[in-house]
């Protein structure tokens, strides 16, 4: 069953530099839900790892947020620290980007995961760690829990890590492009990963990737990030199969498994946004109306999309 588990209205992010603010999110509203995946797409510096990290509060201090995200009647934005830190690892967990420098080298994995969730019996939290590795396929737990994060492979450490996000049983996980710079054969690792996560629990994902092939393997809906805004969103079966937003066209027939048909043209300057749609120097549909006025976001069946095409 699908529950409400953060509800988040106009938020925006904007870092302060002495170029100008860099409007990184620009006023996303949307519902991330227990029991269901959303992969959150788009090309570098759309604005993806900002919106999820900006949840946890774990942005660089010239970060400026404005707007809600809603979690247990709270303001996750707005919480003190002590607060997100008690909701951090145990209610919102994160798998960032890269195990090597997310694990502690020098510190055994089960002193990490020991540390997730706050257990002090030695026998009970070291029986937790053996069962969660087992629900990853390390076949060998009692030697990986044992062991330092060097003495693992690329998809074990992937593994630890997924390991530890889901030991405390929150309502979401937020992966931060967990296939990023990985080969072919942990890529494909990850994913199993992935899916057998999805099936074990109902716990709620957010996956921020560049990796479509993934992002249409497990997820239930897809929101298109560009210039710090969801220009579409949608079931992922269907926004693959039929993209709408001519942006969302372009990146996916740009990728290694499509036509390689790069989109012409570079994303805007997030300091100097252009006027009207963000797309439109880049857009081979583009109207006049395009470079003076910002379109809503138009509901067109079971889709929203960010376009006059659909006015």
């Amino acid at each position: 069953m699908i529950k409400k588990t953060i509800e988040i209205t106009n938020l925006k992010v904007a870092f302060s530099t002495r170029q100008g603010q860099v409007k990184a999110v620009n006023n996303i509203s949307m519902t991330l839900h227990k029991g269901q995946v959303i992969a959150m797409i788009g090309e570098t510096g759309s604005g993806k790892s900002v919106f999820g990290l900006s949840l946890l509060q774990l942005l660089p201090e010239n970060a400026k947020l404005s707007g809600e995200a809603e979690y247990e009647g709270k303001n996750l934005l707005r919480l003190p620290t002590s607060d997100i830190r008690n909701i951090r690892g145990k209610k919102i967990a994160l798998i960032p980007q890269n195990p090597d420098t997310s694990l502690n080298p020098i510190m055994k994995v089960k002193k990490q995961l020991r540390d997730v969730i706050d257990q002090k019996d030695k026998k009970t939290y070291i029986h937790k760690i053996i069962n969660e590795l087992k629900k990853y396929h390390l076949y060998d737990p009692e030697r990986v829990s044992d062991a330092y994060p060097f003495q693992l492979s690329g998809g074990m450490k992937q593994r630890v890590l997924s390991a530890s996000a889901t030991m405390g049983k929150p309502d979401l996980i937020i992966a931060d492009e967990p296939t990023k710079g990985l080969d072919v054969i942990i890529r494909n690792e990850v994913y199993q990963i992935f899916k057998k996560m999805i099936q074990d629990t109902d716990i709620g994902l957010l996956l921020i990737t560049h990796d479509l092939i993934f992002a249409n393997t497990i997820s239930d809906k897809v929101a298109v990030l560009y210039a710090g805004e969801v220009i579409e969103y949608g079931d992922t079966k269907d926004l693959f199969n039929e993209p709408y937003h001519p942006y969302t066209k372009g990146f996916i027939e740009a990728q290694p498994y499509k036509n390689l048909k790069p989109i012409p043209g570079l994303p805007p300057s997030l300091i100097h946004l252009p006027e009207g749609c963000s797309f439109h120097p880049r857009c081979s549909k583009k109207m006049p109306v395009c470079s003076q006025l910002k379109p809503d976001l138009y509901s067109v069946g079971n889709r929203n999309v960010r376009c006059f095409l659909y006015a």
